[in-house]
């Protein structure tokens, strides 16, 4: 009888989650409208002074999410105003935070109807293969000049939806609104449309695929990081998440960070055998603690939750394998 041990050790691992992927950095790149339409002289249906001042509230956001704990030092940020035309960028890094803050609380509106499709596609251009790009466009119009609304709509469908981008689309007030946009940001995986003033927003970047050996554990933790996780890492408590369903495993606990996600997986009461490898997804759900609603009767917008922040996690769903690997003993008579 011959008796042979086989060792297969595969450490805690995951799927896209290599050291070089996280340690990649973030670039930051905000598209702001500047147009009178932001300090309420733009024009409705003929009639001047008819749009809502939103400007000073946007550039107090904007300041302050600069100059927050999230954005990292080594954070490349380039902020782009745009009427008719897009206008002289300001560029800077993490580490120039404050001062980049106090050049967005000096900017100033312009003359100018609103050109989308030409500030999108500067964003687009500002676009770097070795950074994880965050595009956040803001308006409060629709756009009304320049190219064909058509080139707008075809650009946004050229979004490029790899892992590390991700963009979001402001639609700062009812002015904005645009369905055939929605229906577009609906066939990405990472492009959201925003409903709201509210640009404060908590961004949860998720690796597609993790995977982790519980080597003939009945309980172990993983740690799920994130692709461009925050510097001053906070608990979201009201984020959910749920192990789909499958014969072996659940979830015991979990808390979910703005750079990482911690839980405990365990395997089912009176599983005797486990497969070598299962492969399972985990899907994230969360309330919003501020949401607002263009009420369509009464012309304004309904807050649901009366509190200020937002959190956004992309993809919303993530598979993990789960792999039993460790010492094995295989006998031959």
């Amino acid at each position: 009888m011959i008796r042979i041990v086989l060792i297969m050790l595969i450490a805690l691992s995951f799927v896209g989650s290599t050291s070089a992927q996280d340690t990649m950095r973030v670039k930051r790149i905000y598209l702001v409208d500047v147009t009178k339409s932001m300090i309420g002289e733009g024009k409705i249906n003929g009639k001047y002074n008819a749009t809502e001042d939103i400007f000073d509230m946007l550039k107090v956001d904007l300041a302050s999410t600069l100059s927050s704990k999230s954005i990292c030092d080594e954070d490349e940020i380039v902020i782009i105003p745009f009427t008719n035309k897009v206008f002289d960028k300001i560029t800077g890094r993490g580490s120039d935070k404050f001062e980049l803050a106090d050049k967005v609380r000096n900017l100033t509106t312009k003359p100018g109807d609103t050109n989308i499709d030409d500030a999108w596609l500067a964003g687009v251009k500002e676009l770097d293969s070795n950074k994880i790009n965050l595009l956040f466009l803001m308006t409060d119009g629709i756009h009304n000049c320049g190219p064909d609304i058509n080139e707008l709509y075809k650009h946004l469908g050229e979004w490029n939806d790899n892992v590390y981008n991700l963009a979001f689309y402001f639609m700062l007030t009812q002015n904005a609104e645009s369905d055939k946009i929605d229906s577009i940001a609906k066939t990405k995986i990472t492009m959201e449309t925003i409903h709201s003033s509210n640009i404060k927003i908590n961004i949860l970047q998720l690796h597609r695929g993790y995977s982790t050996n519980l080597r003939g554990k009945s309980r172990f933790n993983a740690e799920m990081p994130l692709l461009g996780g925050s510097c001053d890492p906070v608990e979201l408590k009201h984020v959910k998440m749920s192990l789909d369903d499958n014969s072996y495993y659940s979830i015991e606990k979990y808390q979910v960070f703005t750079n990482k996600v911690l839980l405990t997986l365990k395997v089912k009461p009176d599983i005797k055998t486990l497969p070598i490898t299962q492969n399972n997804t985990i899907t994230f759900t969360w309330n919003d603690s501020k949401q607002v609603h263009w009420n369509s009767t009464t012309k304004q917008w309904d807050v649901i939750k009366d509190e200020s922040s937002k959190t956004y996690i992309l993809p919303k769903t993530v598979n993990i394998q789960i792999d039993n690997l460790g010492t094995r003993t295989m006998t031959i008579h």
